[in-house]
């Protein structure tokens, strides 16, 4: 009697693992993640598996795909070759940016015509093009955008007769973003939204997105709060358990809590 081969025994078993593993990673982006935080999210639990996980991740880090960090945790790794070097962009203005690399002792100039419509912040693969002049900055051509750093952003919306835009807030964001009149959200001339890209612009064209949330009118006290807050990633609002929790917390401190405090 032949006997039965166990799943982990399948030819292309490490294949998956592999490719779990990658999948995992590249969703992350620049996240790293310790060995226990990667078993927990493909939700292991047979200890020889484990093993086989364990390995697999050191065959990446070996062969350059995964990188492991100083703390031991673990990311993905765009690597940078001879005439190419990954890097975040710094977007100084409508003119330039620079991408910083630590691969390069340099930062990488780049003319807004060269960046492939990366935002600030974003990591690019850059074409290395040599020197621009004596003692001034290497130049390089965004070949590719490897990461982008968000899709949300808040801004002021100008309405038109057949379309909008939401103008950035963030003075490194030099595009507009066009929404489309039905992608609004019920947005007035002026409010303070925040927009989310739907299509990474092409060519001459700006990017598209729709209004997620509208914040209210620019200038009032909250909304500007809560657009510095949006800005940050920071939430502006909460479940309404924790409101309720809130609204239990006593406004006055209680005299017997004074006394704790200062000892009168």
């Amino acid at each position: 009697m032949t006997k039965s081969r166990n799943k982990k025994d399948k030819p292309g078993h490490e294949n998956n693992i592999k490719d779990k593993l990658l999948n995992l990673l590249s969703r992350a982006k620049s996240k790293a993640y310790s060995f226990k935080e990667i078993i927990k999210k493909v939700g292991l639990k047979d200890q020889a598996v484990k093993g086989q996980f364990a390995t697999e991740l050191d065959n990446l880090v070996r062969s350059g795909q995964v990188a492991r960090t100083q703390s031991g945790t673990y990311k993905i790794n765009y690597k940078s070759d001879g005439d190419h070097i990954v890097g975040r962009v710094d977007h100084v203005n409508q003119r330039f940016a620079y991408v910083i690399s630590e691969d390069s002792k340099e930062d990488i100039w780049v003319s807004a015509n060269n960046l492939k419509f990366a935002f600030d912040g974003d990591i690019v693969k850059v074409l290395l093009k040599g020197k621009r002049d004596r003692g001034r900055s290497p130049e390089g051509e965004v070949v590719e955008i490897l990461e982008r750093k968000r899709t949300d952003f808040v801004g002021k919306i100008e309405l038109s007769p057949r379309f909008a835009f939401v103008v950035p807030n963030s003075r490194k964001i030099f595009y507009d973003i066009f929404i489309p009149l039905d992608k609004i959200k019920d947005a007035k001339e002026g409010q303070k939204v925040v927009a989310r890209i739907v299509e990474w612009p092409d060519k001459n064209h700006n990017p598209v997105g729709e209004v997620i949330e509208v914040l209210g009118n620019a200038g009032e006290n909250d909304v500007e709060m809560h657009s510095i807050m949006a800005e940050y990633g920071l939430p502006w609002e909460f479940p309404e358990t924790v409101e309720k929790d809130a609204d239990r917390i006593p406004v006055e401190i209680p005299e017997d809590e004074i006394k704790k405090k200062t000892g009168f």
